[in-house]
């Protein structure tokens, strides 16, 4: 059986961690429909999270040396984007992405925008006009994308929307998004020379585009538009948290061909802040006392983890939308060849 940890970032990982993390195939015990037990290997396919430049080497080298596990995504994450003061090193970064990195990937992410993190008007423009600029990416080489959407859906659909629209249309391109002129205007406002050349490359074809959302956490209204703008949703361990009614409501009630499974593990996760022991759920589920010592910093802990915490979110899952544990892994496994646009078993 093959489960999907949709979004993480082991390359917050030391080195040890990551033996332990990857090199794991245990058997876990299933209920059957007929509440017989089983015994099967399970394998943990990992997508993961891009950041910066720099985090992209090391997601290179990590899918190089695990290939069949670690599926690598390239993107600048909304967070970099407001804390990267100059302008010249986003577009070196935009230029490495595509020059560099693009080729090696069906996904570019995590992109999107944070308005948590953006708090002034000009740190939320600096976000969406990069966040135009790799969707404009990924529609030219017909990528899909992962997005970080923060306090910001009601902006990430309206360019969704404007985007498909233009799709729709007979013009090429929107010359308020991507255009050489648009881009030195750009570059003028933030006292930057912007190379024009590398500008107009990012000129998109009108693809359509796909994705998921990582980490989804809105409203029910919310969730429908997305996922008829075909994007997929992925939820992490919050949905195992009991208190967390108006997730758990919404899965009840949405379209379950369009979700994914994630962890979003990294060094500073934390299992006791967001799994929640539930025996109800599965006899695997950690107990409270095992959740108050299991930390990713803790080697000794790194596998029970990483296994228990995408077993458990891919079990919680099944329970909200009424499947079975093996109906809802192969969802899981369906969804992401189809963002993938290939094959994974």
């Amino acid at each position: 059986m093959i489960l999907v940890d949709a979004h993480c970032h082991l390359t917050h990982l030391s080195s040890t961690e990551l033996a332990i993390v990857l090199n794991q195939a245990a058997p876990v015990k299933l209920k059957t429909n007929d509440d017989h037990n089983q015994f099967q290997s399970i394998k943990i396919i990992y997508i993961l999270g891009g950041t910066d430049p720099q985090d992209w080497i090391l997601q290179t080298e990590l899918a190089k040396q695990y290939p069949f596990q670690v599926i690598p995504s390239f993107g600048l994450h909304p967070w970099w984007v407001t804390q990267t003061e100059q302008e010249k090193s986003l577009e070196q970064a935009l230029d490495q992405l595509e020059n560099q990195f693009i080729n090696q990937t069906s996904l570019i992410g995590e992109i999107g925008l944070d308005f948590i993190k953006a708090q002034t008007q000009k740190e939320k423009d600096k976000q969406i006009y990069y966040f135009k600029q790799q969707l404009n990416l990924a529609e030219k080489y017909n990528k899909s994308v992962c997005l970080h959407i923060v306090k910001a859906h009601n902006e990430a659909l309206n360019i969704f929307k404007n985007k498909i629209n233009l799709a729709n249309s007979k013009g090429s391109s929107d010359p308020t998004e991507s255009s050489a002129l648009s881009r030195s205007a750009h570059a003028k406002n933030n006292s930057t020379l912007i190379n024009k050349s590398a500008a107009t490359l990012r000129t998109p074809p009108n693809r359509p585009i796909t994705g998921f959302i990582h980490g989804f956490n809105s409203s029910i209204e919310i969730a429908n538009q997305w996922i008829g703008l075909n994007v997929f949703l992925s939820f992490g361990p919050s949905i195992c948290k009991a208190q967390n009614k108006k997730i758990i409501n919404l899965l009840k009630k949405i379209d379950t061909s369009f979700l994914l499974t994630e962890t979003d593990i990294s060094k500073t996760y934390d299992l006791s802040n967001n799994v929640l022991s539930n025996n109800d759920l599965s006899d695997n589920m950690l107990s409270d006392s095992e959740i108050s010592k299991h930390k990713i910093s803790k080697h000794s802990d790194i596998s029970k983890f990483s296994h228990h915490t995408i077993y458990d979110v891919t079990q919680c899952l099944a329970q909200h939308t009424n499947q079975s544990f093996t109906d809802t892994a192969q969802t899981n496994l369906t969804n992401l060849e189809t963002i993938l646009k290939r094959s994974l078993s």
